[in-house]
């Protein structure tokens, strides 16, 4: 083991010191793959998939931009165009005035809609599903299911308006649905055969009654049972950081769809410090002031509520993937990345 590697394996170490973190994994590539640093360490061995959360918007996101690519739809296109009007009647109706009709494709994809999270939003009667699910309830969530807890919610604003963003499972659930309504093919299909096409040959759709192995999520120091909530939703994926950095590479150099889909002309909009959403990225961006001693990277990507990260790094040409597995403390893993940088580039 090398000094870099004993560094990595210090810092990733250092992550699970925390009562509720049992594991945690960090894997560093250079983009054009001439280098790779890559540690785990506690209960995750290196080639065991792990649950990504929502990187899987990235996996929805390539496929909706490969069918723009292929003129089958535009991001302009409105959804109830494509959607049943079972899905689309009254989805969004906001002081008094019905806006459903005015959602747009890049709405979802950008998280612009305003439409409520079925997931992270309170619902009417002050309870969030994401509490119930980590609490033990294994609830079955089908596309028809969340939209009809999403429509039960005042939406946040109506669809589009300048400078406003609101991040929403809602979006990428129905672009799963846009995506088998153009296609008729099931959207677990259409992603397993991306992952064989890029050879992920250790990434798979989570199906009920899952018997594949993966590392099953934590909360604090209990393992809630989750296998009919990912069944359900049918895009919930497993996947390993080496399978990670060989997708996130093959969606920022156009291997997926025209590529400047993603990296020209993106208007960000702020999410949740220091969160900000653009079209099928999300953006990780501290600014110097509020960090004055050390410059923080910018990292364009995704992030997952386990403490599930697939970043690039533009400043420094670097893909970043990991995990800490632990939905009651996502944000630990993002000072390891900072650490790991520098350990990477040998500073």
């Amino acid at each position: 083991m090398n000094s870099k590697e004993q560094k990595l394996r210090r810092i990733v170490q250092n992550l699970t010191r925390h009562k509720f973190v049992h594991e945690a994994c960090l894997h560093l590539e250079m983009l054009d793959g001439s280098s790779t640093l890559r540690s785990c360490f506690g209960d995750l061995p290196e080639h065991r998939p792990f649950y990504v959360a929502s990187i899987n918007k990235l996996f929805v996101a390539a496929l909706i931009f490969k069918l723009v690519d292929e003129e089958k739809i535009h991001l302009h296109t409105t959804i109830h165009k494509v959607l049943p009007t079972a899905l689309t009647d009254g989805l969004h109706v906001y002081n008094g005035t019905d806006y459903s009709d005015t959602i747009t494709v890049k709405h979802l994809l950008s998280h612009t809609s305003g439409l409520r999270c079925y997931l992270i939003d309170r619902h009417p009667d002050g309870s969030t599903m994401m509490k119930r699910l980590q609490q033990g309830e294994n609830t079955a969530l089908t596309l028809e299911a969340a939209v009809k807890r999403a429509r039960a919610m005042r939406p946040v604003f109506e669809p589009g308006k300048t400078g406003k963003a609101h991040y929403s499972n809602t979006n990428y659930h129905l672009l799963a649905g846009i995506a088998e309504a153009l296609t008729g093919v099931p959207i677990e299909k259409q992603l397993e055969e991306m992952f064989v096409r890029l050879e992920m040959h250790n990434t798979f759709v989570i199906a009920p009654n899952e018997k594949r192995d993966y590392q099953r999520v934590r909360y604090r120091n209990t393992q809630p049972p989750l296998d009919a909530f990912f069944g359900a939703s049918r895009y919930d994926v497993a996947s390993t950081t080496s399978d990670l950095i060989r997708f996130l590479r093959a969606y920022l150099r156009g291997e997926l769809f025209t590529a400047h889909r993603v990296m020209q002309g993106q208007q960000w909009n702020r999410i949740f410090f220091p969160f900000q959403y653009g079209t099928g990225l999300q953006r990780f961006s501290i600014p110097r002031f509020l960090s004055p001693f050390q410059a923080v990277p910018e990292m364009l990507g995704h992030s997952g509520s386990v403490g599930s990260v697939l970043f690039f790094l533009p400043g420094h040409n670097i893909l970043v993937a990991g995990t800490t597995n632990q939905l009651a403390t996502p944000q630990r893993i993002y000072r390891g990345i900072i650490q790991a940088v520098k350990v990477f580039e040998g500073r």
